[in-house]
């Protein structure tokens, strides 16, 4: 995850992508709005879909950007 925010029982990720529209896309292209959403906005929940199956399986462990285990809620009530 590019951000994970812990809020009690609750997690949030947060996926961030750098893909801009192309051209094509702004002029109105179907096909290529298509491709642009599945770029930037599907591959990024994605990532993060996959991100949260990783969390409540357990079998992962987090790090903060200073290399520190995140410690995670006994119980996770939802994750967004």
């Amino acid at each position: 995850a590019d951000v994970l925010v812990i809020f009690g029982d609750r997690i949030i990720i947060l996926q961030a992508k750098a893909k801009k529209l192309t051209l094509a896309s702004r002029k109105g292209s179907d096909g290529q709005i298509r491709t642009d959403f599945a770029a930037a906005i599907q591959k990024a929940s994605n990532q993060g879909a996959d991100c949260a199956t990783a969390i409540l399986s357990g079998k992962c462990r987090l790090e903060d950007d200073r290399g520190q285990s995140v410690q995670l809620p006994e119980k996770i009530r939802e994750i967004y």
